[in-house]
Protein backbone atom coordinates (compact mmCIF):
# COMPACT_ATOMS: atom_id res chain seq x y z
CA UNK A 1 0.00 0.00 0.00
CA UNK A 2 2.86 2.31 0.86
CA UNK A 3 4.52 1.46 -2.44
CA UNK A 4 1.31 2.36 -4.29
CA UNK A 5 1.07 5.72 -2.53
CA UNK A 6 4.68 6.49 -3.40
CA UNK A 7 4.02 5.64 -7.04
CA UNK A 8 0.97 7.92 -7.13
CA UNK A 9 2.92 10.77 -5.57
CA UNK A 10 5.75 10.22 -8.01
CA UNK A 11 3.36 10.35 -10.97
CA UNK A 12 1.72 13.50 -9.60
CA UNK A 13 5.13 15.13 -9.21
CA UNK A 14 6.05 14.20 -12.78
CA UNK A 15 2.75 15.62 -14.06
CA UNK A 16 3.29 18.87 -12.14
CA UNK A 17 6.85 19.10 -13.44
CA UNK A 18 5.63 18.57 -17.01
CA UNK A 19 2.95 21.24 -16.58
CA UNK A 20 5.51 23.68 -15.18
CA UNK A 21 7.85 22.96 -18.09
CA UNK A 22 5.00 23.57 -20.55
CA UNK A 23 4.04 26.87 -18.92
CA UNK A 24 7.66 27.98 -18.78
CA UNK A 25 8.78 27.11 -22.30
CA UNK A 26 5.70 26.65 -24.46
CA UNK A 27 2.85 28.74 -23.06
CA UNK A 28 4.11 32.00 -24.53
CA UNK A 29 0.88 33.89 -25.05
CA UNK A 30 0.34 37.63 -25.21
CA UNK A 31 -2.03 40.16 -26.71
CA UNK A 32 -1.01 43.77 -26.16
CA UNK A 33 -3.71 46.32 -26.98
CA UNK A 34 -3.85 50.10 -26.84
CA UNK A 35 -6.95 52.22 -26.24
CA UNK A 36 -6.78 55.95 -26.95
CA UNK A 37 -8.60 57.62 -24.08
CA UNK A 38 -8.15 61.19 -25.28
CA UNK A 39 -6.44 63.27 -27.97
CA UNK A 40 -6.13 67.04 -27.99
CA UNK A 41 -4.53 69.29 -30.58
CA UNK A 42 -2.87 72.41 -29.18
CA UNK A 43 -2.63 75.32 -31.64
CA UNK A 44 -0.40 78.39 -31.57
CA UNK A 45 -0.90 81.11 -34.18
CA UNK A 46 1.53 83.92 -34.98
CA UNK A 47 2.27 86.29 -37.84
CA UNK A 48 4.86 88.74 -39.08
CA UNK A 49 4.86 91.61 -41.58
CA UNK A 50 7.47 91.83 -44.30
CA UNK A 51 7.02 95.60 -44.74
CA UNK A 52 5.92 95.37 -48.37
CA UNK A 53 2.22 94.89 -47.66
CA UNK A 54 2.39 91.14 -47.18
CA UNK A 55 2.02 89.16 -43.99
CA UNK A 56 3.30 85.69 -43.05
CA UNK A 57 1.01 83.47 -41.00
CA UNK A 58 2.33 80.59 -38.90
CA UNK A 59 0.40 77.78 -37.21
CA UNK A 60 2.13 75.36 -34.83
CA UNK A 61 0.36 72.16 -33.78
CA UNK A 62 1.01 69.87 -30.80
CA UNK A 63 -1.01 66.66 -30.55
CA UNK A 64 -1.19 65.33 -26.97
CA UNK A 65 -2.70 61.96 -26.18
CA UNK A 66 -3.54 59.70 -23.27
CA UNK A 67 -3.44 55.95 -23.93
CA UNK A 68 -4.11 52.78 -21.96
CA UNK A 69 -2.15 49.56 -22.66
CA UNK A 70 -3.12 46.06 -21.55
CA UNK A 71 -1.64 42.59 -21.94
CA UNK A 72 -3.75 39.44 -21.92
CA UNK A 73 -1.37 36.52 -21.75
CA UNK A 74 1.50 34.83 -19.95
CA UNK A 75 4.51 36.78 -21.23
CA UNK A 76 5.63 40.39 -21.00
CA UNK A 77 6.16 42.62 -24.04
CA UNK A 78 8.38 45.71 -24.18
CA UNK A 79 7.39 48.91 -26.01
CA UNK A 80 10.58 50.89 -26.66
CA UNK A 81 9.54 53.57 -29.14
CA UNK A 82 6.60 55.15 -30.93
CA UNK A 83 6.42 57.34 -34.02
CA UNK A 84 3.53 59.45 -35.29
CA UNK A 85 3.18 58.87 -39.05
CA UNK A 86 0.83 60.39 -41.58
CA UNK A 87 -1.16 57.93 -43.67
CA UNK A 88 -1.61 58.15 -47.42
CA UNK A 89 -5.10 56.70 -47.00
CA UNK A 90 -7.95 58.10 -44.90
CA UNK A 91 -9.48 54.68 -44.28
CA UNK A 92 -6.38 52.67 -43.35
CA UNK A 93 -2.79 53.08 -42.18
CA UNK A 94 -0.45 53.41 -45.17
CA UNK A 95 2.52 55.32 -43.68
CA UNK A 96 3.88 58.30 -45.58
CA UNK A 97 7.41 59.68 -45.21
CA UNK A 98 6.11 62.40 -42.88
CA UNK A 99 6.79 61.12 -39.37
CA UNK A 100 7.49 62.51 -35.90
CA UNK A 101 9.25 60.84 -32.98
CA UNK A 102 8.64 61.14 -29.28
CA UNK A 103 10.88 60.05 -26.43
CA UNK A 104 9.52 57.50 -23.98
CA UNK A 105 11.05 55.28 -21.34
CA UNK A 106 10.86 51.60 -22.35
CA UNK A 107 7.49 50.35 -21.16
CA UNK A 108 7.27 46.74 -19.95
CA UNK A 109 3.70 45.46 -20.35
CA UNK A 110 3.48 42.57 -17.90
CA UNK A 111 0.83 39.82 -18.21
CA UNK A 112 -2.47 41.09 -16.83
CA UNK A 113 -1.13 44.64 -16.54
CA UNK A 114 -2.96 47.85 -17.44
CA UNK A 115 -0.56 50.74 -18.10
CA UNK A 116 -1.41 54.42 -18.83
CA UNK A 117 0.85 56.64 -20.92
CA UNK A 118 0.73 60.30 -22.01
CA UNK A 119 2.67 61.52 -25.06
CA UNK A 120 3.13 64.75 -26.99
CA UNK A 121 4.30 65.45 -30.54
CA UNK A 122 5.15 68.64 -32.40
CA UNK A 123 4.09 68.70 -36.04
CA UNK A 124 5.68 70.67 -38.84
CA UNK A 125 4.36 74.27 -38.74
CA UNK A 126 1.85 75.38 -41.36
CA UNK A 127 2.62 78.75 -42.97
CA UNK A 128 1.57 80.86 -45.92
CA UNK A 129 1.89 84.46 -47.19
CA UNK A 130 -1.01 86.79 -47.98
CA UNK A 131 -1.46 90.48 -48.80
CA UNK A 132 -2.77 92.72 -46.05
CA UNK A 133 -6.24 94.05 -46.84
CA UNK A 134 -6.57 91.93 -49.99
CA UNK A 135 -9.00 89.10 -50.61
CA UNK A 136 -6.28 86.56 -51.27
CA UNK A 137 -7.38 82.95 -51.46
CA UNK A 138 -6.72 81.03 -48.27
CA UNK A 139 -5.79 77.32 -48.12
CA UNK A 140 -8.72 75.02 -48.69
CA UNK A 141 -9.92 72.39 -46.21
CA UNK A 142 -7.79 69.28 -45.70
CA UNK A 143 -8.34 65.97 -43.92
CA UNK A 144 -5.36 64.10 -42.47
CA UNK A 145 -5.22 60.59 -41.05
CA UNK A 146 -2.45 59.97 -38.54
CA UNK A 147 -1.26 56.57 -37.31
CA UNK A 148 1.17 55.29 -34.69
CA UNK A 149 4.14 53.10 -35.55
CA UNK A 150 5.23 51.07 -32.53
CA UNK A 151 8.56 49.43 -31.78
CA UNK A 152 7.89 46.35 -29.65
CA UNK A 153 10.02 43.41 -28.52
CA UNK A 154 8.35 40.08 -27.83
CA UNK A 155 9.49 37.48 -25.22
CA UNK A 156 11.83 35.91 -27.81
CA UNK A 157 13.54 39.27 -28.34
CA UNK A 158 12.11 39.75 -31.82
CA UNK A 159 11.55 43.32 -32.96
CA UNK A 160 8.08 44.21 -34.22
CA UNK A 161 6.99 47.48 -35.87
CA UNK A 162 3.18 47.37 -36.18
CA UNK A 163 1.10 50.41 -37.15
CA UNK A 164 -2.29 51.33 -35.68
CA UNK A 165 -4.75 54.16 -36.32
CA UNK A 166 -4.35 57.17 -34.02
CA UNK A 167 -6.49 60.16 -35.01
CA UNK A 168 -8.06 62.02 -37.94
CA UNK A 169 -8.08 65.81 -38.18
CA UNK A 170 -10.08 68.04 -40.52
CA UNK A 171 -8.38 71.40 -40.97
CA UNK A 172 -9.85 74.54 -42.55
CA UNK A 173 -9.30 78.31 -42.51
CA UNK A 174 -11.63 81.28 -42.15
CA UNK A 175 -10.78 84.69 -43.70
CA UNK A 176 -9.05 87.35 -41.56
CA UNK A 177 -11.46 89.44 -39.48
CA UNK A 178 -9.40 92.64 -39.94
CA UNK A 179 -6.66 93.93 -42.21
CA UNK A 180 -4.09 93.24 -39.50
CA UNK A 181 -5.26 89.76 -38.48
CA UNK A 182 -4.52 86.39 -40.03
CA UNK A 183 -6.84 83.60 -41.22
CA UNK A 184 -8.09 81.49 -38.34
CA UNK A 185 -7.47 77.75 -38.40
CA UNK A 186 -10.48 75.60 -37.51
CA UNK A 187 -9.83 72.03 -36.32
CA UNK A 188 -12.17 69.05 -36.04
CA UNK A 189 -10.46 66.02 -34.47
CA UNK A 190 -11.61 62.42 -34.01
CA UNK A 191 -9.93 59.24 -32.75
CA UNK A 192 -10.85 55.54 -32.46
CA UNK A 193 -12.62 54.58 -29.23
CA UNK A 194 -12.16 50.81 -29.47
CA UNK A 195 -8.87 49.16 -28.39
CA UNK A 196 -6.50 48.10 -31.17
CA UNK A 197 -4.06 45.18 -31.05
CA UNK A 198 -0.37 46.08 -31.25
CA UNK A 199 1.16 42.57 -31.07
CA UNK A 200 -0.33 39.16 -30.31
CA UNK A 201 0.63 35.50 -30.16
CA UNK A 202 -1.32 32.41 -29.12
CA UNK A 203 -4.97 31.58 -28.54
CA UNK A 204 -7.07 32.86 -25.65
Amino acid sequence: MQGLSSAVLSLAAMALSSLTTYLTFFDSRYTVTVAVSNVELQLQTSSSSSGDGTRNAYYRLWPTAQMIFSNRGTRAVVLSDMQLVRSNDLGSCEPDEEAYDTRIEPLIIEPGAVEPLSVEFELEPVSFVFEEGANDPIPGPETQHWCMRWTAFDPEGRRREPVTSFFTVERSFTPPETDRSVPRMEIDLDYPRAPETIVAKGLF
